[in-house]
């Protein structure tokens, strides 16, 4: 087994399941009630492909994340921590501040 690849148990298996069954994030055609538990499968996916060092992949899921909840304040952190990780401070302002 590759040792940057998380086993797939956990939250990991259980986000990525979550996400690969589920369409492209549109927050104008996502039902309400379905997007709350999309957007923390989003999260946590972030956050492991953050914590394996795949930062890049990991904006993206916090990206998909802010697009069906704009407001959520754990995403924006998150990705405003791994823009700085990149070295994309001026990204990373943008989510620092409030919206």
């Amino acid at each position: 087994m590759d040792p940057c690849t998380p086993p797939r148990t956990s939250i990991w298996a259980r986000s990525i399941t979550t996400v690969r069954n589920t369409p492209s994030p549109n927050a104008t055609t996502a039902p309400r009630s379905r997007s709350i538990p999309l957007r923390l499968a989003y999260f946590d996916l972030g956050n492991v492909l953050d914590e394996t060092g795949r930062v890049e992949e990991a904006i993206t899921t916090y990206k998909a994340a802010i697009q069906l909840a704009p407001t959520y304040a754990d995403a924006h952190y998150n990705i405003a921590l791994a823009y700085e990780k990149m070295r994309a401070p001026r990204k990373a302002l943008q989510h620092w501040r409030p919206t």
